[in-house]
């Protein structure tokens, strides 16, 4: 009986009790209820209170994030397999879960450290190497010291010595000294093996090294150093506004019947003005199956995660961020908790509003979040019941399981029930989207591609108060946790600053802006893009008659003046997504002539339907780059990239952030260019143009994010070597 109302399955429960509550007719008389009354009428109800009880007991019995030193030792071996195929991101992958499932003062924990920080050392992350090794020398340091353990610590000692060198680290002499101590001691006991020996040779290797100036740049540490001076420079440029805090002075908060409360400038912004920086008053991040970012500051891309000590789930990018994190929020949701919260999405952060809500050091934040709309009246009775569902699980969770209440009343508890439930309301028109962004390498092309990830939600008060906009006037980026929102055009005193909520008029037609909107946010939207009579984004889809020029109609491929049909042009379009996914499977079995004979047909096809831009033909050029990438032709790469960046420009805008990505690529070819000497001398006006397009770029990223940005970084190095090379 229990299965069949989805005590495993969190959507398919809620699915099986609003059924119920329909069917038996509840839901008009629960609609009049205050909130508070909600919860208490879901969790007196014996029914709904014995289900939600059931899932959670369900939910625990599963033991998912339980510590278990079975399951960390094959992750441990699973990762020795990847490293042995110098398969690094999944042997680092695979050692991080064992980390985290290894208990804390076990063998097993040392040895999966041991083993994580020989591939982080083979990746060049060197000082999170020294960390791993600091961390599993410690573990063996409080258990008992047998041989093998001491010749373990020396070849950890030697890995090391290596990394501090690669460092410039001078802690890398002592280091050495310490293995040298162990390997006299085990001298001393007649203690003789292979291992052994290979040890001694490497320890004299870095003996005849150690006087050279050996040190390597540390990315992730230059990387910080430019995040710290950053913030450094536009908090001192800020000058915060009294009116409206983590505000610039430069706007200011108005509330009128129309508009309700939004945000105008109070003196001319300029394009690239910080308008905005402004941590959120809580966070949640999303669930990692990589561990990559940390739980407590967001900050990403982590090679060595520190775990929780008590179950495998909590990830952090340091002791600091661990210890921060149980003080605040880990020790409620550790273990089976972190399995019930990653069920039931924007409630997790819900909760933790309303656990940052009873802090008396938050009174003053919290007020400014309870000030924000909610917009619960405007939602269909059958979602508030959902939304109160919810809240009940969450307040039986607390009360069941975590010491949270303690002299609390219940009808106290019904209140921190209701909390949670206007949170939720409140979240689903102010939640903003925490995201990172990377590059990547598709196909195995050396042309990377950038991925925006969302990697969490928060909850940022100030930032709330702007209105929507379809063309927006502002850029959000992220360091960290921390918002930081410049202005993207120049605005006069008194015009309206907008961000934009999703729908942006580039992407999406009036129609599909206006219904995702009213959706989500239950208002109309009327901003200039809305009002338009012409639709932007759909004129790069456009085809046009090849005989009047004028346009095709695209349901009926019909000329819209001279009435000609194009019955072969809509089989040709039919098949387009077809033939595209099969050039890029080509692609990835390395059969590159063949996709670009298939990309060849469908661009000549298309052309003489197209007057000047048209996003297919965008698509099928980024397309054809990755082939003669994998065909080693890196001037047609360049050619068809630069080609795709045309129709960017007009699709995105000259100053977008979609031109700066294709510029990159553009960027990889040429460093290729550059390093095959016929194609260099061949080819010098290519890299020329190459050269004053990263410019272009990297005014682009400075604006929208800043010089810490690692794109940026890069950028930067690439523009030296395109100099030395033109």
């Amino acid at each position: 009986m229990l299965d069949n109302y989805g005590i495993n399955n969190w959507q398919l429960l809620l699915d099986c009790l609003l059924i119920d509550f329909v069917q038996a007719g509840k839901l008009t008389a629960f609609n009049k209820l205050s909130n508070k009354n909600k919860i208490k009428y879901c969790y007196t109800n014996k029914i709904i209170n014995g289900r939600l009880t059931a899932f959670i007991e369900a939910v625990k019995q599963q033991q998912r994030f339980e510590k278990s030193t079975q399951i960390s030792k094959e992750y441990r071996e699973r990762g020795n397999k990847a490293f042995a195929k110098n398969e690094l991101s999944q042997a680092l992958d695979f050692y991080t879960k064992s980390i985290l499932y290894a208990p804390v003062t076990s063998k097993e924990h040392a040895l999966s450290l041991g083993n994580r920080s020989a591939a982080l050392f083979l990746k060049g992350n060197f000082q999170a190497c020294v960390l791993d090794i600091d961390s599993a020398m410690n573990i063996t340091c409080k258990n008992q010291i047998v041989e093998d353990d001491k010749l373990y610590e020396v070849k950890l000692l030697v890995r090391k010595v290596k990394a501090q060198l690669k460092l410039g680290q001078e802690d890398g002499k002592q280091t050495l000294s310490r293995a040298y101590e162990l390997i006299q001691d085990l001298n001393n006991k007649s203690f003789q093996n292979d291992k052994l020996n290979k040890l001694k040779k490497e320890v004299d290797g870095i003996l005849e090294a150690i006087n050279e100036d050996i040190k390597l740049k540390n990315d992730q540490m230059k990387y910080e150093c430019c995040v710290e001076n950053y913030l450094a420079n536009i908090q001192s440029q800020f000058g915060e506004n009294p009116q409206l805090k983590y505000t610039s002075n430069k706007i200011e908060l108005k509330e009128t019947e129309e508009k309700g409360r939004h945000i105008i400038a109070k003196d001319d912004v300029f394009c690239g003005d910080v308008l905005f920086i402004e941590a959120p008053f809580a966070f949640v991040t999303l669930p990692d199956p990589q561990h990559t970012v940390c739980q407590n500051c967001c900050q990403t891309d982590l090679d060595n995660p520190v775990g929780c000590d008590k179950c495998a789930e909590g990830s952090y990018c340091s002791e600091i961020c661990k210890n921060e994190a149980n003080k605040s929020f880990h020790y409620l949701e550790c273990g089976f908790g972190l399995d019930i919260l990653y069920s039931i999405g924007l409630a997790h952060l819900s909760l933790r509003l309303a656990i940052y809500g009873r802090d008396k050091t938050k009174q003053d934040e919290y007020e400014r979040v309870k000030g924000l709309l909610s917009n619960l009246d405007k939602i269909e009775v059958e979602d508030f019941f959902l939304y109160s569902l919810t809240a009940t699980l969450l307040l039986i969770y607390l009360k069941n399981h975590t010491g949270f209440f303690k002299k609390e009343s219940i009808e106290e508890q019904y209140e921190f029930g209701a909390a949670i439930l206007e949170h939720l309301g409140q979240l689903i028109c102010n939640g903003h989207a925490i995201v990172s962004y990377s590059m990547s390498h598709r196909n195995n092309s050396p042309i990377a591609a950038e991925e925006q990830r969302r990697i969490g939600t928060g909850i940022f008060p100030s930032v709330s108060m702007m209105n929507h906009g379809c063309d927006p006037s502002v850029n959000a980026s992220f360091v960290k946790s921390l918002l930081i929102v410049k202005s993207v055009k120049d605005l006069k005193k008194g015009e309206e600053v907008y961000n934009c909520y999703g729908p942006n008029f580039r992407r999406m037609t009036t129609k599909e802006r206006k219904e995702a909107l009213l959706d989500q946010y239950h208002f109309s939207c009327r901003c200039n893009a809305c009002q338009s009579p012409t639709e932007f984004c759909t004129q790069f889809n456009k085809l046009w008659c090849t005989f009047c020029k004028s346009e095709i109609n695209l349901e009926t491929f019909k000329c819209t003046y001279c009435l000609t049909e194009f019955d072969v042009l809509k089989k040709q379009l039919s098949n387009l997504d077809m033939l595209k996914k099969e050039a890029e499977c080509l692609i990835n079995r390395d059969e590159c002539e063949k996709a670009l004979d298939i990309l060849k047909n469908i661009s000549s096809n298309l052309s003489c339907y197209v007057k000047n831009c048209n996003k297919e033909l965008m698509e099928i050029n980024d397309i054809k780059a990755v082939a003669f990438c994998k065909l080693c032709k890196w001037d047609q790469s360049f050619l068809s990239i630069e080609r795709s960046l045309y129709f960017v420009k007009q699709i995105y805008g000259e100053m977008s952030l979609e031109v700066a990505n294709e510029i990159v690529k553009l960027s990889d070819v040429a460093i290729e260019i550059i390093s095959n000497k016929v194609l260099l001398k061949n080819n010098v006006s290519m890299l020329q143009r190459c050269l004053v397009y990263c410019k272009t770029a990297l005014n682009i990223y400075n604006l929208y994010y800043g010089p810490y940005l690692k794109k940026y970084i890069d950028l930067q190095e690439k523009i030296l070597i395109l100099q030395n090379n033109c």
